[in-house]
């Protein structure tokens, strides 16, 4: 069985080629996302232009890409200049873009709901999250979820077979083969 793990990565991480993105995300999402990407960085280190632009596309405009964004630079925990850290808003932006259709919105509230960390938990709806986002090319929610079934956590069964279909779809949509590689490895010592 290990050697089926390792095949697997070893084939999916060829196929993924080098340097590839982490997504393979719609064009649509993947400019939307790299553009506010940057904007929460230099709004992160303090740019007070980068942050009113952000948030005005946040909240006012409604994008569930910025709102994605935005509640990066707001989550708990974050050291960002000057930026107030708010849970429920956070929260509130989270599932708004998870809601709106946004796949990347859709693996980080899919993960809140799964955890229950710093937010509702529920299971059942966070793992639905996580697989839609994952059909529609987060390689980062097929991670989450080769994970869960991996070693069994937040109440799921072990489902080794289930794990490697979802360590191959990571793989497929472009996860780093370094990444992957550990990720096949910890899944091996899940059959020791």
């Amino acid at each position: 069985m290990k050697s089926g793990l390792k095949s697997i990565a070893l084939l999916v991480g060829l196929a993924a080629g080098t340097a590839a993105q982490a997504d393979r995300l719609d064009e649509r999402w993947q400019t939307q996302r790299e553009f506010y990407m940057e904007l929460s960085d230099t709004a992160c280190a303090g740019n007070e232009n980068d942050h009113d632009f952000l948030f005005n596309a946040a909240v006012q405009e409604r994008n569930p890409v910025a709102m994605n964004s935005l509640a990066w630079l707001i989550r708990p925990g974050t050291d960002c200049v000057g930026v107030a850290h708010d849970r429920e808003t956070w929260l509130e932006l989270l599932q708004t873009s998870a809601e709106r259709g946004y796949p990347v919105g859709m693996s980080n509230w899919g993960h809140v709901l799964v955890t229950g960390d710093y937010g509702p938990r529920d299971l059942e709806s966070g793992l639905l999250y996580l697989e839609e986002a994952m059909e529609q090319g987060n390689a980062k929610s097929a991670e989450i979820l080769a994970l869960i079934y991996g070693e069994g956590r937040h109440g799921v069964a072990q489902d080794l077979s289930t794990a490697r279909m979802f360590l191959q779809r990571a793989g497929m949509l472009g996860m780093d083969e370094g990444q992957l590689t550990l990720l096949a490895d910890r899944l091996n010592r899940q059959e020791d």
